[in-house]
């Protein structure tokens, strides 16, 4: 089970979008919407205890984690999924001279498309198969796995870290036939501890679409797994020397009405003003960028 996903898609598709984006905002009209949700990079996934199977098998099994977590983290709804491999490339057109030379709306969108990109690295520390011989012939998996999320471009640099452990209980577990359809046996009882750990622990990103009175139309909403009464950072993202950025708070929003585009309606409950005239003034070096609060 090869995952496989087009690194050539995913830069290009970050250039086609840019092409059709609209100009800075005016009072009252639409500005263009950054990544709703951050971008995860699957990237190595390597065996740590002591006891490995054969390489092909090991590779094999390594296949099988791997996809079923990035299937997971995709049903969380937090994160856009890519593999490693873009890495190399968008690096690389980032230090590129077609890349210098972007006008300055689609070399902000750029930046805002790949300043949240995160990286998810694996650690298998269990993966141990039991054959039973009596009743239903097969065998069972204990599986341990180790997730860390770092940012994608500073790899030390890491967020999160959580160990997870297959059903302790066998009584849980279907003996199965082969060894990797106990593995994904295993996995199957660790699925929803995985979405829930991406879903609680790592924010969505939006934007301020537009605004009318004191309620704001945010970018991201249901398909992001944003509720009513979520609540949202209003930050202002400033682009500085380098293509590095820093962000200010500004003020916050709060969800009352999830609209059926994917959309949000949100309330301006802190700062208002603030946020309207830093709405109005948006620039290609200056834009506003929400971030959902999550509830430790």
């Amino acid at each position: 089970m090869k995952l496989n996903f087009n690194k050539k898609i995913y830069i290009g598709s970050l250039l086609c979008f840019l092409c059709s984006l609209p100009l800075a905002a005016q009072d009252g009209t639409t500005i263009p919407s950054d990544k709703k949700a951050m971008t995860l990079r699957m990237g190595e996934f390597k065996w740590v205890e002591p006891s490995k199977p054969a390489e092909e098998k090991m590779l094999g099994f390594i296949d099988i984690i791997k996809a079923k977590v990035a299937e997971t983290v995709a049903a969380s709804g937090r994160f856009e999924v890519l593999d490693d491999e873009v890495t190399e490339d968008v690096n690389a057109y980032l230090q590129s001279e077609a890349f210098m030379n972007l006008p300055p709306e689609q070399y902000r969108e750029v930046i805002t498309g790949v300043m949240n990109d995160n990286l998810l690295i694996g650690e298998i520390t269990k993966c141990k198969f039991t054959k039973r011989t009596t009743g239903a012939n097969g065998y069972l998996c204990m599986l341990a796995l180790k997730l860390s999320v770092a940012k994608a471009y500073d790899k030390a640099n890491i967020i999160s870290s959580r160990m997870f452990v297959s059903s302790l209980s066998g009584k849980k577990l279907i003996v199965r036939n082969t060894t990797e359809a106990a593995l994904d046996d295993a996995l199957q009882s660790m699925t929803q501890k995985l979405i829930d750990y991406f879903s609680k622990n790592f924010s969505v990103y939006g934007t301020i679409v537009s605004y009318d009175g004191n309620k704001a139309v945010l970018s991201c909403g249901s398909p992001q797994g944003v509720e009513e009464g979520d609540e949202f950072q209003v930050l202002q993202v400033t682009l500085i020397d380098g293509g590095k950025t820093q962000t200010e708070h500004v003020g916050k929003l709060k969800v009352k009405e999830l609209l059926p585009d994917g959309t949000s309606i949100c309330n301006m409950t802190e700062n208002k003003d603030e946020i309207i005239q830093r709405f109005q003034t948006s620039s290609n070096k200056n834009w506003l960028q929400c971030r959902l609060i999550l509830n430790k």
